[in-house]
């Protein structure tokens, strides 16, 4: 189904809303400020694809109706845990802040908590969600990889450059490490995880294997 229309407050409806990326491009990256970013989203799907991922979830202002978004949450999530970059990655783009974190299938419950995370505004305001899945249910790849990316690196920075101003905030020295119980799933991770990044802090969940 296409993406819906926006409500009259210029969210999207409740709901997770599924697309293929040039379906995401098309819908979002249109418009005077706007079409700059185009090709770091294009870059953000490529890097995912490239590295095994099955979508990626999408929410913040940037599947909004506004002109200038402030902010895109995404999640890329992979087949397996063992996939899973070892940082978060945070950048600034024409001002909007870009928060990328990752996720496996394996680890529904914390998919889950951030869909639920992303699914709703400060003021609890129930919005829609963006899935944009990158391999049907057949095993069809639904994005081609544009450009190659870079192997040497997994940060997406080095990638997502063209004529902007754009800040890595991973400089900090500070580094949070959460642990948990061997039994638990401890989905409250996808909570701390947000808090952490948004206030400079390399987040790094241990996860039992």
């Amino acid at each position: 189904m296409p993406i819906p229309a926006f409500e009259r407050d210029g969210l999207l409806p409740d709901g997770i809303h599924g697309a293929t990326g040039k379906e995401f491009v098309e819908r979002f990256c249109v418009g005077d400020v706007r079409k700059h970013f185009t090709k770091a989203i294009t870059d953000l799907f490529d890097f995912a694809n490239e590295r095994g991922a099955l979508q990626v979830l999408v929410g913040g202002s940037f599947v909004s109706r506004t002109e200038q978004p402030r902010d895109l949450d995404c999640v890329i999530v992979f087949a397996e845990e063992n996939q899973i970059p070892d940082r978060t990655e945070r950048l600034v783009i024409e001002g909007a802040s870009f928060d990328i974190f990752f996720c496996a299938a394996t680890q529904p419950k914390l998919v889950a908590a951030f869909v639920h995370l992303f699914s709703r505004t400060r003021a609890e305001r129930k919005v829609g969600v963006i899935v944009v899945e990158l391999v049907s249910e057949s095993g069809h790849a639904l994005w081609r990889t544009i450009q190659e990316p870079d192997e040497d690196t997994i940060e997406i920075v080095k990638r997502v450059y063209f004529h902007r101003h754009i800040v890595d905030r991973n400089n900090s020295k500070k580094a949070l490490i959460t642990v948990h119980g061997i039994r638990p799933v401890a989905d409250w991770n996808a909570e701390v995880a947000h808090i952490a990044s948004s206030n400079g802090w390399i987040f790094a969940p241990y996860h039992y294997g």
